[in-house]
């Protein structure tokens, strides 16, 4: 797999809605919130995301944009993927693909 390990600062935004998810993020240490804007432009927190998640797994089924915003909480560390390259290697591994949908089904819940 095409991993780096990267350091994550708080405060760091990952993705924002709308944009092309480039890159897969897969934490070791500290929390990344999930974000979306209301209509007054007010950030609203809808998920929180540490060591357990994949932030932009929203790749696993399909999409290409991000549905929110992405930030960190707290620095950290974590690998990153390119987000073709996962693509790429999903179907290689059919296990690891079901333990990405298992945490999309988590999260969601």
């Amino acid at each position: 797999m095409d991993l780096t390990h990267v350091d994550l600062h708080l405060g760091e935004t990952l993705h924002r809605a709308g944009d092309t998810i480039e890159q897969v993020y897969f934490p070791e240490s500290g929390f990344i919130s999930v974000l979306t804007v209301l209509a007054d432009g007010s950030p609203l927190e809808i998920g929180l995301i540490g060591a357990e998640g994949v932030v932009g797994a929203s790749v696993v089924l399909g999409a290409t944009a991000s549905y929110s915003e992405t930030m960190c909480q707290t620095g950290g560390g974590a690998h990153r993927m390119p987000a073709p390259a996962l693509k790429h290697v999903l179907p290689q591994t059919p296990h690891f693909h079901d333990l990405l949908l298992r945490y999309v089904h988590v999260f969601l819940v």
